[in-house]
């Protein structure tokens, strides 16, 4: 509902509407969503404001107000409301961690990010999807850490799809790992044949490398 507006004001003036309603029984499904409302039109500010007056709380709520920090840079902030809900007796689950490994990308927190997805497996027995492998193969390649990156998308348990191949793609150009490129780009063209990206960002390295008859052959 308002976490999808696409005005703040109007969101405001639910949240006004919310506050004057005193319906107890669909308070905190109102409040998450205004949470949501607020930091995805990049008001941190009140969307924690919202979160530090809610009488109460769920793994919602946390996850809402987490992903938010994320999304905006903070892991500080996101690390500290992650602790803050384990002291609450609130278990995370797999959005938790989707948020939280975000957090981890947008700092370049590696060695966090590796505890939080030992943590997610070990501690509270929540297997991995997708998302979850993504970010830690985002992460390991923003830091250069590509080998780290190769294993981590080869032992994951299903085969690897065009996020976690894009993200090793683009760690490769950052920091001019040809031979893992060539290896990430071909499996993007095959998954996603008709998207221009990986042809694009693999020409442009091999004209980085001055390596023209290679260019040609990908244009």
């Amino acid at each position: 509902a308002c976490s999808s507006l696409s005005s703040p004001s109007q969101g405001k003036q639910i949240h006004g509407l919310a506050i004057k309603s005193h319906i107890p029984s669909n308070r905190i499904s109102v409040d998450n969503s205004l949470i949501s409302m607020y930091y995805e039109n990049g008001n941190l500010q009140d969307a924690r404001r919202v979160f530090d007056r809610m009488p109460e709380r769920n793994v919602v709520s946390f996850n809402s107000m987490i992903k938010g920090y994320a999304q905006h840079g903070d892991g500080t902030e996101a690390f500290l409301l992650y602790q803050r809900m384990l002291d609450s007796g609130i278990a995370p689950n797999n959005v938790t961690f989707v948020a939280i490994l975000s957090a981890c990308v947008h700092c370049g927190k590696v060695t966090e990010g590796q505890r939080y997805f030992n943590a997610m497996k070990e501690t509270f027995k929540i297997e991995p999807e997708a998302e979850h492998y993504s970010c830690m193969i985002d992460l390991l390649g923003r830091a250069g850490k590509l080998e780290e990156a190769e294993r981590f998308i080869d032992a994951m348990p299903y085969k690897p799809g065009p996020v976690a191949w894009a993200a090793l793609l683009g760690a490769c150009r950052k920091h001019k790992s040809m031979a893992l490129a060539e290896r990430a780009a071909k499996e993007l063209m095959v998954m996603q044949p008709l998207a221009a990206t990986p042809y694009v960002m693999l020409a442009n390295m091999y004209a980085d490398a001055g390596q023209w008859e290679e260019m040609a052959l990908v244009r």
